[in-house]
This record gives structure tokens, sequence and C-alpha cells, in this order.
């Protein structure tokens, strides 16, 4: 169909664009710090701005393109986006950057959970899993190029075109949605500003944000201090209130009766424990090479190809082998491999070289593209189509949060120097998380009726 011909390269672009940035601008940040004479405390908000706005925005993100349109906030996001990387790109300060990369955060979920939700309106049961399969790896894949683009254009351009590069794609990729996809939404619920669940987006908004604040603050600083232990308050009280509150709310934000289902609610789960895992010991990777072993942007960009050819292979027929085995075992697997993949990482030491992180990365790759397009078959599965958008939202709040946490956690076996044994206590500590999310799909996922369906027919 010719829609549905437009629909996968679309949402998969746009979704591989808004994922680009969380990883291209790591390789960029000590060029940052050079041209606007910024301190090492400044520059991580570079990155945290962002992680923290497109993870507590990803849910809101979601409810108002099952509300008002999905096409007609995908398009919106896009340009939105495009406008805030221009600003990024032509940022003169710090403070600048950082406010430009907080809305670039925003807008990025934005696209993120309305493109999914796209995705999965438009395509029918028997062609869906195949899809998102194909948009699956496709936007995984961007948080694991990202650092070998940011490196490419941060040596050859400058570090304003990791953002500014942005620009002509999300506003080409706009106007090819509005030309040639057709507008969906949740008709079964009021419409308008009216109806709009504030109180339940404020609130989520607020304690999310607060939580992953004191993650980043705490890791930084120390856990005792009275800023970090004033957000965590703010954030778990925040988010008490948003459970109470959804709980009386016809038609919230979130429809927590989602997490009523053991496979949707394991399949979040599991997301966000592989995600910290994978994805937080690729930002300990990076820097251990760039730091101890001295290794330039274009060169540890180079070190994740062991890592990416795998995932791009394994991942587009992921779908179909959850055709063939459904339910917990093939997630159960993948995520079981990212812990593998951690613990052969305990060969690289001093003066490694691709050789020596290629199996760790490969294995990781291999597991990883097991993983994602699986997990988010299974829990949309358990989801009715019109409220997509509010699932694709939720369980994509869950990656960026597994690593925002995941970091954290593993900076924890980092005390002073990121030397090879401060390396090796993260590969550990990295495996062990991803042993507990392989545990927690065993445990809670589970092949319903109706995904054994949608999954023989795909």
């Amino acid at each position: 169909m010719t829609r549905n011909r437009w629909t996968l390269p679309v949402t998969a672009g746009a979704g591989f664009l808004a994922g680009l940035d969380t990883t291209a601008v790591n390789l960029a940040l000590p060029d940052i710090q050079r041209s606007l004479a910024s301190g090492p405390g400044e520059v991580q908000w570079v990155v945290n701005s962002f992680a923290l706005l497109s993870a507590a925005l990803l849910v809101t993100a979601g409810d108002l393109a099952d509300r008002f349109g999905r096409r007609r906030v995908f398009v919106l996001g896009l340009l939105t986006f495009a406008g805030s990387s221009a600003a990024c790109g032509l940022a003169t300060s710090m403070l600048v950057l950082d406010l430009a990369r907080a809305a670039q955060g925003a807008t990025a979920a934005v696209v993120a959970a309305s493109g999914l939700a796209l995705l999965v309106g438009i395509y029918p049961p028997a062609e869906r899993g195949r899809a998102l399969g194909i948009s699956g790896a496709i936007a995984a894949l961007s948080f694991v190029v990202g650092p070998l683009v940011g490196g490419v254009l941060t040596d050859t351009l400058g570090w304003r075109s990791v953002f500014l590069v942005n620009l002509p794609v999300a506003t080409g990729i706009a106007l090819a949605a509005r030309a040639a996809l057709p507008e969906l939404r949740d008709r079964s619920r009021r419409q308008g500003p009216a109806r709009f669940d504030y109180v339940g987006v404020a609130t989520f908004t607020l304690g999310l944000a607060a939580l992953l604040y004191a993650a980043l603050r705490g890791g930084a600083i120390g856990w005792a201090e009275p800023e970090v232990m004033a957000a965590a308050t703010v954030g778990v009280s925040a988010l008490a209130a948003f459970v109470v509150l959804e709980r009386r709310t016809p038609d919230g934000v979130v429809d927590l009766r989602l997490f009523h289902d053991r496979t949707f609610a394991g399949a979040v789960a599991t997301t966000a424990l592989g995600g910290g895992a994978y994805f937080g010991t690729l930002v300990y990777l990076s820097l251990f090479l760039q730091g101890t072993q001295h290794y330039g942007p274009t060169e540890t960009g180079v070190v994740y190809l062991p890592t990416i050819l795998p995932f791009m292979i394994i991942s587009p027929f992921a779908g179909r082998l959850l055709a063939r085995i459904p339910g917990a075992p093939v997630p159960t697997v993948g995520v079981g491999l990212i812990a593998c993949g951690m613990l052969l990482l305990l060969g690289v030491d001093e003066g490694a070289g691709l050789l020596d992180v290629a199996p760790g990365m490969a294995v990781a790759g291999i597991g990883t593209g097991l993983a994602v397009t699986p997990l988010t078959h299974l829990a949309l599965a358990q989801v009715p189509t019109e409220r997509s958008g509010m699932a694709s939202g939720v369980l994509q709040t869950a990656r960026p949060v597994g690593v925002t946490i995941g970091v954290t956690v593993l900076g924890l076996a980092v005390p002073h120097q990121l030397d090879a044994a401060a390396f090796h206590a993260v590969a550990v500590l990295a495996a062990g998380i991803a042993a507990v999310g392989a545990l927690t799909a065993a445990v809670t996922i589970r092949a319903s009726v109706r995904s054994r369906i949608d999954a023989c027919q795909t």
C-alpha cells in the first residue's frame, strides 16, 4: 500500500534523527568546552538537559499524539526539533546551549512517541511486527552510530555541525510526513485542551525530572548533599501524587491499567534494565578510550562498529524469530547476551585496541538486536491501537530513564579515575544489571492470545 511505503521510512528516519543527538554530542563535548570556555561541571549539562527533558516528556508526547492527531503532533515535533537544533548550533554561551538542548530533548520526545504511534496505527497486525522490527532497529541504531557520526562531524566541520545538520533533515522529513501520511487520533477520548490532563502532566514531568536530576547530581557530588536529598524528595512526592491523581482521572495522561498487564510491565522494566546496562557501559567505554587511551573522536567512534554491524543484521529478523518462539525466550536471551558482552569487556586494558573490544561489543550488539524489537512488539501487542501513543510514550520513557540511572549506578564503580580497574568494575556491575533484566523478562513476559495471533501473521 502507498501509505505503508512512506510510513516506515518517514517514522523510522525521524526516530533515528531524534535518537542520534543523544550520543553524537558526547564526542563533541571537549570541543564545546574549549569553544565556550566552560568548566567540566557546566559542559555535562549539554547531555543532562537533553536527557532530562526527553525522558520526562515522552509520556506526555504520546498522550498528545493520541488526543490531537498523531501526524499533526509528529510534524510539529519535527519542525520544533529543527528549530531547537539550529539554536544549539548557533549558541554563543553555555547557558544558551543548555537551554536549547533542553528544548531539543523535549521536541525529540514528541517526535519519538508520535512517530511510533503512527507506525502502530497505520500498519495492520499482519505487517506490524516486521515494521516494528525495522523501525526499532533503525531507532536504536542511532544510539550506537551517534558516536561515529559525532566524531566525524566534530573532526571535519566542528562541533556546531553536529546540531546544524539536523535542520534540513528534520524539515525534509516533516514535509514528507505532512504530504504522505494519514491523520490518526483516538476518537474515543474527549478532544481539546479543556480536557487535557494538565495536573497529571505537571506532576509526572516534575517528579521524573526531579528524580533524574537527583540521580545525576548524586553521582557527581554525593547522595547525602541537601540539593540531592531535596530533589529526590520532590521527585518521589510528585510521582506519588501523580499515581493518586491518575487513579481518579478518567481521561488522564497515563492509563495506569496498562501496568495491570504483566507482559507490558515486564517489557518496560526489562527495557530500562537492558538499556541502562548496555548504553551506560558505552558511555564509560567512550570516556576510558578518550581519556586513558587518548583516542580521538573518530577513532573512538570506529570502536563501536563491532556492535553496530551485528545489531543491524539481527534486529530486522528479531520480529520473525519472535513469531516462531513467542513470549519471553527471545528477549530473555537477548538481554542475557548483553550481560555476557559486558563480561567479555573485562579483557579491555591499558593499550587495548579494536580487537580487544570487538568480542564484547559484538555479543552485546547481538543481544541488543534480539531484545529491542521483541520487547517493543510484546509490549504494544497488549495495548489497544487507539492507546498506542500513550503506551509507546511509556515504553520509550523506560530507555532514557534506564540509561540515566544506569550511568549513575555504574559511576559508583568509578570513585576517582577511570582506569582499567575501574572500567572492569563498571563492566561487572553492568553485567549484573543486565542479568536482572533477563530474569525480569523470563518471569514476567508471556505470549498473550493477541500477541500470538499478530506474531503468527507477521
